[in-house]
């Protein structure tokens, strides 16, 4: 027969096991995620990379295009500074600064790797005001450059 005590701990086990098996699987996808952090960098949308594409020869742009793959151990490397500067820009337009990121991986993005004859992920290609400058590596103090951290 089933008493109330019982069925009391019944439920505080299943309860337990709930809780369990939620943090298990929150400590799954936060390991995977730190895993490959470059998949947190994401593609930028089409509409951004356009208008950066239509621009990237006037004088007035101020953009760099990070062309990345995922899995990709190089990329993984530099996926935590991009990820900061974009925290640190974050709501501030103070300066007009654009950061584009392309995945070579996405078959809609295969256009511009033919355009940029990308051939070795993490590249950088920054336009500073009609200055190009293009990067392929993950020096930390060449990324910091190009993305224009102080």
């Amino acid at each position: 027969m089933i008493t109330k005590k019982s069925k009391k701990r019944y439920f505080a086990w299943n309860l337990i096991l709930l809780i369990l098996c939620g943090l298990l699987l929150v400590f799954m996808w936060f390991k995977s995620q730190i895993a490959q952090p470059e998949r947190l960098i994401g593609n930028s949308s089409p509409h951004a990379i356009e208008q950066v594409m239509k621009r990237r020869h006037s004088k007035k742009l101020n953009a760099t295009i990070v062309f990345y793959q995922p899995g990709c151990k190089d990329c993984r490397k530099v996926a935590p500074q991009i990820l900061a500067y974009r925290l640190a820009k974050f709501g501030k337009l103070n300066k007009p600064f654009k950061i584009i990121t392309i995945n070579t991986h996405n078959k809609h993005n295969s256009q511009y790797i033919k355009k940029f004859s990308i051939t070795k992920t993490p590249t950088f290609i920054q336009y500073d005001h009609g200055k190009v400058t293009r990067y392929s590596g993950t020096n930390k103090e060449e990324v910091a450059k190009l993305m224009d951290i102080k």
